[in-house]
C-alpha cells in the first residue's frame, strides 16, 4: 500500500506547503510509536515492520488539513491504531478504518480545522486532475499485485459518479449541480475509493457482498453529503458500510454451512 500512496505523497507535497511534511511525519510516526507500544503491552509480538502502521499514518496524513495542529494530528493517529485497531484485536481484525476514525474523531472534535483544505490536492483544478490519474495509477498496480479487489471501489465510483451527473443535469444553473460535482472531480471520493473503502480487512469476503458494499457507501455518501455537497459524506458513508461488512458475511456464511449440515 506504501508503495501505492507514494507518488500521490510526493505530489501532493509538492503542491502543498512545508507545514504538510510535518503532518505527514508526525501522522505515520505517531502510529507507529502507538502501535509498538500497545504491542508490547499487551505483550504481544510487535509487527511494526509490515508497515501496516506507517500506510495508515500515511493515510491519515491525507485526508487531515495540510495546517492542522500537531497535537491533533498525534491525537488522531492515537485513536487511529489504538481505538480502531488495538481495540478489534489488531492488525487483520478491525471492523472500522482506523485512518477514517482517527479522521471522524478529529472532525466532530475539532470541526473549525477542517475548514482548511486537505493535504492532497482535491479542490477541482488542475492539480486534482494529475492526482485523479496518479491515484487511478495506484488502483491498478493495487489490483494487479492484488492487494485490493476492483469491485467495490469500482462499483462505488461509478455509482457516484452517475448519481453526481445525473444531480448536476437535474440542477443545471443552480450552486447544488455545480457542487455536488465538483465534489467528485475533486479527488476525494476517487482516494475514498483506492485507499480507505478498499480495505481487504473489513471488507466483505464474497463477491455479491462486495457489490452491495460499494454500492451502499456510494449512496450513503450522497445522501449524507446533500446538505453542503461536501466530500466528508464518503467518510461517514464508508464507516457505516464498514458496520455492515460482518453482517453481509455472517449471511452469505449461513446458506453455506446449511448446505454443509445436508
Amino acid at each position: 500500500m506504501l508503495i501505492a500512496l507514494l507518488p500521490l505523497t510526493v505530489y501532493s507535497v509538492m503542491n502543498s506547503s512545508l507545514c504538510s511534511l510535518v503532518t505527514i511525519a508526525v501522522s505515520v510516526a505517531s502510529c507507529v510509536v502507538f502501535e509498538a507500544l500497545i504491542q508490547k503491552l499487551l505483550k504481544q509480538k510487535i509487527q511494526i515492520k509490515d508497515l501496516s502502521a506507517a500506510s495508515t499514518g500515511l493515510i491519515l496524513a491525507l485526508i487531515l488539513p495540510a495546517q492542522i495542529a500537531v497535537w491533533q494530528v498525534v491525537l488522531g493517529a492515537l485513536v487511529a491504531v489504538v481505538v480502531a485497531k488495538a481495540f478489534f484485536g489488531g492488525n487483520g481484525n478491525y471492523v472500522f478504518s482506523p485512518a477514517l476514525i482517527g479522521r471522524a474523531f478529529l472532525w466532530v472534535s475539532f470541526k473549525s480545522a477542517f475548514e482548511s483544505k486537505w493535504l492532497f490536492p482535491h479542490d477541482g483544478g488542475k492539480e486534482s486532475v494529475v492526482a485523479l490519474i496518479l491515484m487511478a495509477v495506484a488502483f491498478i498496480y493495487l489490483v494487479i499485485n492484488k492487494v485490493i479487489d476492483w469491485k467495490a471501489p469500482l462499483m462505488f465510483v461509478s455509482l457516484l459518479f452517475s448519481i453526481y451527473t445525473l444531480s448536476f443535469a437535474a440542477n443545471v444553473g443552480t450552486g447544488f449541480g455545480a457542487e455536488v460535482l465538483k465534489a467528485y472531480l475533486g479527488g476525494g471520493i476517487v482516494f475514498a475509493a483506492v485507499f480507505l473503502l478498499s480495505d481487504e480487512t473489513i471488507i466483505p469476503n464474497f463477491w455479491a457482498g462486495k457489490v452491495i458494499y460499494g454500492t451502499g457507501a456510494a449512496i450513503l455518501t450522497y445522501l449524507i453529503a446533500i446538505p453542503g455537497a461536501n466530500a466528508d459524506g464518503a467518510m461517514f458513508g464508508i464507516l457505516i458500510m464498514n458496520a455492515v461488512a460482518p453482517y453481509l458475511n455472517r449471511s452469505a456464511a449461513k446458506p453455506a454451512q446449511a448446505g454443509g449440515a445436508k
